[in-house]
């Protein structure tokens, strides 16, 4: 349930418990005629160590104008359209998972 000021009690559907206090409140509505709702809250994150890098684990991606961007283990592809048209090979070496 959300309480809203000089509207009243409106029920709501949440993805995530909100345990703190809410900040503000968007509310917009869609074109097939549905509301939702964006809370902002404040609240206090712990101090929590990063965990160590592993470099063999590491992917760089090269966002160069020559190439179209991709896992660095795979390689790099050549542009085959102006403005970086991709093209179904392309694609589908950008979804090969590590």
């Amino acid at each position: 349930m959300l309480i809203v000021p000089k509207v009243g009690k409106i029920k709501i559907r949440q993805t995530q418990e909100v345990a703190e206090k809410t900040k503000s409140a968007t509310f917009r509505r869609e074109a097939n005629g549905k509301w939702y709702v964006s809370l902002t809250v404040k609240f206090e994150m712990p101090d929590v160590p990063l965990p160590p890098v592993h470099p063999e684990r590491v992917v760089g991606i090269d966002l160069g104008l020559k190439e179209i961007a991709l896992k660095v283990r795979i390689g790099k592809l050549p542009l085959s359209a102006p403005f970086g048209v991709l093209f179904p090979a392309q694609l589908a070496a950008n979804r090969i998972h590590l």
